[in-house]
């Protein structure tokens, strides 16, 4: 009996010890200072040091979106150049929309917008889309079309705010996961960070200057980046390959106005 008692004496002071050391600041107790839940912050915040506002955000999804674009910015201006060497050729893109207002047209509601864009020329059309981003209504060289003449009106139109976006980082949601991309793939040879004014007052533009050998071929990168409303927008792009056989090409998209709603 002695031994029992003996026995369940040694098991109750080892829980003694236990709960005295856990309340005197193990990992989880309140007395170590050094302890963070890592997915807890402040709506605002972010992940990351305190000057870090962007961290956790998504980036818009630009790429393809033709006139879907329309749903993400009441304005938006841009253009987009590629050329090549050996062979030689040159593209050249640039498009510019403002929202007029809302208005109800053959029952739907729909959004009116001015726009402008270049494509071999440069032409000029309003466009009335509906919740799915569908012309409804398209008014172009005075005529106003409707109905199943509407959407090949504005077929050039889709095709210039295509080349908005690129795909050298599709997939990539936040800035930490750019970061980390960045770091891991490229090499960095320039950072720095400067304020810019994209039609709704003075944000802050990270901008990356980075290199890359792939084989044959040596890419470098110009990226820059900005905060545009809730989310994060790539605001301009340099993309630079030389080949060994004397091929050269230049991708340059960039983003001038960018109001969201």
């Amino acid at each position: 009996m002695m031994k029992k008692l003996t026995a369940q004496a040694v098991v109750l002071v080892f829980l003694m010890l236990a709960m005295f050391v856990a309340g005197c600041g193990g990992k989880g107790g309140d007395a170590d200072p050094g302890w963070e839940d890592p997915g807890s912050y402040e709506d605002g915040e972010g992940y990351g040091d305190s000057n870090d506002s962007t961290g956790g955000d998504e980036f818009y999804d630009v790429y393809g979106q033709g006139l879907k674009l329309m749903g993400m910015f009441k304005e938006l201006k841009f253009s987009s150049r590629s050329a090549s060497i050996n062979p030689d050729s040159e593209h050249l893109y640039a498009a510019f929309f403002s929202l007029i207002g809302e208005e109800t047209v053959d029952g739907q509601k729909t959004r009116h917008f001015a726009c402008t864009y270049f494509y071999d020329t440069e032409k000029e059309l309003e466009v009335w889309v509906n919740e799915n981003f569908e012309p409804v209504q398209v008014l172009v060289d005075g005529a106003l079309l409707t109905g199943s003449e509407a959407l090949p009106a504005t077929n050039d139109f889709d095709y210039v705010l295509n080349q908005v976006g690129s795909d050298v980082f599709a997939g990539v949601r936040s800035e930490k996961e750019l970061k980390e991309r960045i770091e891991t793939e490229w090499n960095i040879e320039k950072s720095s960070r400067e304020t810019r004014d994209f039609g709704f007052g003075s944000i802050e533009v990270t901008r990356y200057e980075i290199s890359q050998p792939v084989g044959p071929h040596n890419d470098s990168l110009i990226l820059e980046y900005a905060r545009i409303g809730s989310k994060i927008l790539f605001t301009k792009l340099v993309d630079e390959a030389k080949w060994d056989s004397g091929y050269e090409s230049v991708t340059e998209i960039t983003v001038e106005r960018a109001i969201p709603y």
